[in-house]
C-alpha cells in the first residue's frame, strides 16, 4: 500500500530561566512545548496524527 500526499507539521517552543546564586551551582526553570500533526489524503487511505507534549522542567546545574 503507498500513501500520498502527507503533509505534516511541527511546533516546538522553549522559553525559562537560570538562576547561578554560586559560582558554579544554580537552578533551571522553563517551560517546554511541542506538538506534532500530520494529514493523509488518500483515496484508499485517510487519517490524521496529532500528538502535544508539555510541561514544566526543574533542574539543577553543576559546571565543572
Amino acid at each position: 500500500m503507498s500513501v500520498d500526499d502527507i503533509d505534516g507539521d511541527i511546533y516546538f517552543g522553549r522559553a525559562g530561566v537560570e538562576w547561578f546564586p554560586w559560582e558554579r551551582t544554580g537552578f533551571t526553570l522553563d517551560y517546554t512545548y511541542t506538538r506534532i500533526e500530520a494529514d493523509a489524503d488518500k483515496d484508499s487511505y485517510s487519517g490524521n496524527a496529532d500528538f502535544k507534549d508539555a510541561g514544566l522542567r526543574l533542574g539543577f546545574v553543576y559546571r565543572f
